[in-house]
């Protein structure tokens, strides 16, 4: 499976990677309450937030 399937919207991994190096979502490097809903293994849709601060 690859990271595009796991999205609901195949295109939201490449948004996601978009925002992580822009300087709009917390600064190049971060993440900061990005909410997205990925697919379960059986296919359920699940939303969640993702966060992640600069080193």
């Amino acid at each position: 499976m690859s990271i595009q399937e796991i999205y609901d919207i195949p295109e939201m991994a490449r948004k996601i990677k978009e925002q992580f190096f822009s300087e709009d979502f917390g600064g190049s490097g971060s993440l900061d309450g990005v909410e997205v809903t990925v697919k379960s293994s059986e296919g359920e849709k699940v939303p969640i937030r993702l966060s992640k601060e600069s080193d």
